[in-house]
């Protein structure tokens, strides 16, 4: 079966996620951040707490920053562990000053646009940081994993920072399952993905290495929401998601997840195309 080739229409048949196909990326956050709020809700008027994973850069937090305003959300029982960040060459946390900080995204995007007094009221938003890692790890099982997971697939399949092995690193599936969260190094064709999706091919500002939650931490959720919004995911999430289970591709390991959400655009909803003038788009 040529996985790439799969049309639309034909999810269901090859997959028992769930597939929401939505028009455009505003749309997207607009979904995405009502689910969140919505479920902040219903677990605050039950007084139990919310544990969420989440990325940067898939999704855009002003959405979710308007919605929390407006429904005068309670956060103070909102845990939210984010998915990883970059490090500098010295092994510590590029300052959020760098124009690619994680940590200054999400003030910027997210806590600078949440109103008083929710956002004194709300919980630390926890980095991993090379310091805290088994502390998150330990937090993560003693909750049984966060409520849900949401993130996209990078060029390689990765999910946060997890690319597959090196060539000639020797690793099975069930070791690729079970990665933690760590100190690692980002491998060159994310690297590469990310120049030429967020800093219009400046190579040089790009951190080579990251602190990032693992496969473990991950696939322990509860629940697995993945988005994507980009032309080259047609690709991507095809092979993920359609194509074999195997450590070449980390993403296709949530084929095995019980509970998994798709959204995506139209865009990435058409069957990718070969064409050798490339894309303008992202």
């Amino acid at each position: 079966m040529d996985y790439y080739k799969i049309t639309k229409k034909d999810f269901p048949k090859h997959s028992k996620f769930k597939f929401n196909i939505i028009k455009n990326l505003a749309e997207l956050n607009d979904r995405i951040s009502t689910e969140i709020a919505v479920l902040i809700e219903k677990n605050s008027k039950m007084r139990k707490s919310t544990f969420l994973i989440l990325p940067v850069g898939p999704l855009d937090y002003r959405y979710l920053a308007e919605k929390c305003n407006k429904m005068h959300l309670d956060l103070s029982q909102v845990e939210i562990f984010m998915m990883d960040e970059y490090l500098g060459e010295d092994g510590k946390l590029i300052p959020e000053g760098h124009p690619l900080s994680f940590r200054r995204f999400m003030r910027q995007n997210f806590l600078d646009n949440l109103e008083q007094p929710i956002r004194s009221n709300m919980m630390e938003i926890k980095f991993p940081t090379p310091e805290n890692l088994k502390q998150l790890s330990k937090r993560i099982e003693e909750i049984d994993g966060v409520d849900v997971c949401y993130g996209g697939l990078g060029i390689t399949g990765h999910l946060a920072f997890n690319d597959p092995p090196e060539p000639g690193e020797v690793m099975t599936i069930e070791e690729m399952k079970n990665l933690p969260a760590r100190v690692l190094t980002i491998s060159r064709e994310s690297i590469i993905q990310m120049a030429m999706g967020g800093t219009n091919g400046n190579l040089e500002i790009l951190p080579k290495k990251a602190v990032s939650l693992g496969m473990k931490e991950l696939l322990a959720s509860k629940k697995i929401h993945l988005t994507f919004m980009r032309n080259w995911h047609a690709g991507v999430f095809r092979k993920a998601l359609f194509g074999p289970i195997t450590v070449q591709c980390p993403g296709s390991l949530i084929q095995k997840h019980p509970n998994v959400e798709v959204t995506m655009t139209e865009l990435v909803a058409e069957v990718p195309r070969s064409d050798l003038f490339q894309s303008t788009g992202k």
